[in-house]
């Protein structure tokens, strides 16, 4: 385990494709980057639960969630993905389709959509 500090925006990648599996295990949490880039880069996602996390990770789907504080049961999710090559693969294939959902062009559009919606509800 190698522990990088922060990495810039040029470095940040290499250390994506370098991880087995992304860890997190924060207490709260809106809507993480750090989740998205390892979404995009096809890492797969252990994380912890806050209630906003719930829309970004979908368990057993895109990756694998514990109840926040609960120490063991991250462990266990580590332990169970690389005990099962197959569902990690399957939850970073997965999670690389979701992510295609947070690209700028996408999200662009969904912006101007509300404002627009906005204007005609004047």
């Amino acid at each position: 385990m190698n522990f990088a500090g922060v990495a810039s925006r040029q470095e940040i990648g290499k250390h994506y494709d370098r991880a087995d599996i992304f860890i997190n295990a924060s207490w709260l949490d809106n809507m993480p980057v750090s989740i998205i880039e390892a979404f995009a880069a096809g890492t797969p996602v252990v994380t912890t639960s806050p209630e906003c996390m719930l829309y970004l990770v979908d368990h057993e789907r895109t990756g694998l969630l514990s109840p926040v504080g609960d120490e063991k049961a991250l462990a266990a999710n580590v332990v169970r993905l690389l005990r099962e090559p197959a569902l990690a693969q399957k939850l970073a294939h997965n999670a690389h389709v979701e992510s295609q959902n947070y690209r700028w062009e996408v999200v662009r559009e969904q912006w101007v959509n509300v404002y627009r919606g906005l204007l005609e509800a004047r």
